[in-house]
């Protein structure tokens, strides 16, 4: 079988858990299946991205950028065909929301949330418009659609009407990462002045992220705790997280780490006293999975997928609500023994998820869509 894979969405270290997820399921496919051959289609930038050295795996450049959106689509309804019929794809998964209206074979697509409908407010209006055109129609016409979680298969049901059996729910995984080297840490807690204890929450200007919300309740605490808040990520000069940082005086309370490189987030997972995860929305939630897999204690919101991954490995609270979420917290900075079982909670919950099995479903799910297709052909 000759499988096609669309990553022409895959813009290099911008695209976040949808990187995740084509780098983790192609590597999980090229771990288990020698057999069939994989195509992967992708854009310019990501010619030079390092998937996977599987013989049976290749890459097919194709000439347009993901950074030019509608550049992206067009080449996606118009050229992509073409090219799957030369390359002799007997089936096409596309990871990234979309793909071809009129692919010329069997087509599955991975639909990782709907936040176009649930935050399309806050998202560009180009962007927003063509996502609701696209989203539903390819997912009415896919052989079938993955969703990342049973919060997004009922989003889908929902929003766009597609049948349960239509959707086949593969969860996502975290990356594979060995344990950080004490003098990495080390290295890491001199370069951000962490002499102690520290709070960790992943940064973003995302409203939906929910940040200056955290942040709110934060300074709520920051007279009882000594606890720095460490954000990671980038956060522009007057942006609304930079602004509630100045408006709240917590200048010298919250450590802004900029983008940093993979191994520099995981020591500082490694070494975080717990992990605060306040977001509206989510699809997923690798972040939650990323931290327990650390064996960090984890607080998060109880809304949309975020219980379904976080098990029972963490202290919920209701992301709309300061009262809550101070509780939460409270509850987790003053008991040892708490943050002690949410850390083995969320070691026994994490081993739920691997890219092995997500690969394992994904390419069942493959050799019964062509199945059907050729008992129909």
């Amino acid at each position: 079988m000759r499988i096609g894979i669309n990553l022409l969405y895959l813009l290099p270290n911008h695209v976040g858990g949808t990187q995740t997820y084509a780098e983790g399921l192609i590597q999980g496919l090229a771990s288990i299946d020698k057999d069939n051959e994989y195509c992967l289609f992708v854009n310019l930038e990501a010619e030079n991205l390092q998937l996977t050295d599987a013989p049976n795996v290749r890459k097919v450049v194709c000439p347009v950028r993901a950074s030019s959106r509608r550049a992206r689509y067009l080449y996606e309804q118009l050229q992509l065909p073409q090219r799957i019929k030369r390359e002799g794809i007997e089936l096409l998964h596309s990871c990234g929301y979309v793909g071809p209206l009129w692919p010329a074979c069997p087509h599955i697509v991975t639909v990782h949330d709907l936040n176009y409908i649930a935050f399309g407010n806050q998202m560009e209006a180009s962007r927003r418009l063509m996502l609701a055109f696209l989203v539903p129609r390819i997912a009415r016409r896919a052989a079938r659609v993955i969703a990342v979680s049973e919060f997004t298969r009922q989003e889908l049901i929902v929003h766009i009407g597609l049948k349960k059996e239509q959707i086949c729910v593969i969860h996502e995984a975290p990356k594979a990462r060995p344990p950080c080297p004490k003098q990495k840490l080390q290295e890491v807690r001199q370069q951000f002045g962490l002499d102690g204890p520290y709070l960790l929450a992943f940064s973003s200007l995302s409203p939906h992220k929910n940040i200056p919300f955290l942040l709110e309740g934060f300074s709520k605490i920051a007279s009882i705790y000594s606890y720095p808040l460490v954000l990671v990520g980038h956060t522009p000069p007057g942006s609304e997280v930079e602004q509630k940082i100045e408006q709240l005086g917590l200048g010298d309370r919250v450590i802004r780490t900029g983008y940093v490189a993979d191994d520099v987030v995981s020591a500082l997972l490694d070494g975080a006293t717990l992990f605060v995860f306040p977001s509206k929305y989510e699809g997923f939630g690798l972040p939650i999975l990323e931290a327990q897999q650390a064996g960090v204690p984890v607080v998060c919101s109880q809304v949309a997928s975020l219980p379904e991954v976080a098990g029972e490995g963490a202290l919920y609270f209701d992301p709309h609500s300061q009262t809550s979420l101070l509780s939460a917290l409270r509850t987790a900075l003053d008991d040892d023994s708490i943050r002690k079982a949410l850390r083995q909670k969320g070691y026994a919950n994490v081993a739920r998820f691997s890219w092995k099995k997500a690969a394992e479903e994904t390419l069942a799910l493959y050799k019964a869509v062509l199945y059907n297709s050729n008992r129909k052909g």
